[in-house]
């Protein structure tokens, strides 16, 4: 069953019994579920006959959704970051005011998608504070460029333990639509 996250509560066919627990971990096509009975089992997800929804499972799959959101912000700032280094390397060798206007325009976009980016992944990942404390450390120079990959790499390790596939832009939101 496509879409199932971790902590849905899931129900399948093993021999002549049913059976129904959590999804405590996805591996791909593979479900490890808790059973009501206090035991785990691996299932493939095609062998779910049924998903019973509920609240918790529907806030943590938005919540889910709003951390991958502020990660695919998060990496664009990143890479908006590392084109604006390269190209500040590359174009103050040739030292023209056009190069210096469009590098300067690439890290405004840059710091723009990073603290917007930042001020959501944190608030989301831990809380206002810690997002606070993140939007001035993105103000200092190297840092910034740390901070971002600090916040990246948290939020794609509660993805993937959520059994989300995340790539180099981070997950495809096509993973939470229905």
């Amino acid at each position: 069953m496509a879409g199932l996250l971790v902590g849905a509560t899931v129900t399948f066919a093993r021999g002549s019994e049913t059976l129904s627990g959590k999804v405590v971990q996805q591996d791909g096509e593979r479900l490890k579920v808790a059973l009501d009975d206090g035991r785990e089992v691996w299932v493939n997800s095609a062998a779910v006959r049924s998903e019973a929804p509920d609240a918790e499972h529907g806030a943590r799959r938005s919540e889910l959704a709003r951390i991958a959101k502020y990660q695919r912000l998060i990496n664009v700032a990143v890479l908006l970051n590392v084109a604006g280094l390269v190209g500040g390397v590359m174009l103050g060798a040739l030292s023209g005011t056009f190069g210096s206007i469009v590098i300067g325009l690439v890290y405004i976009g840059a710091v723009v998608v990073s603290l917007y980016g930042t001020m959501g992944l944190a608030s989301s990942l831990f809380n206002s504070l810690v997002a606070v404390l993140c939007f001035f450390l993105l103000l200092v120079p190297c840092v910034n460029l740390l901070v971002l990959l600090l916040l990246n790499s948290r939020a794609t390790r509660q993805l993937q333990e959520a059994g989300i596939k995340v790539g180099l832009l981070g997950a495809d939101p096509r993973q939470f639509a229905g």
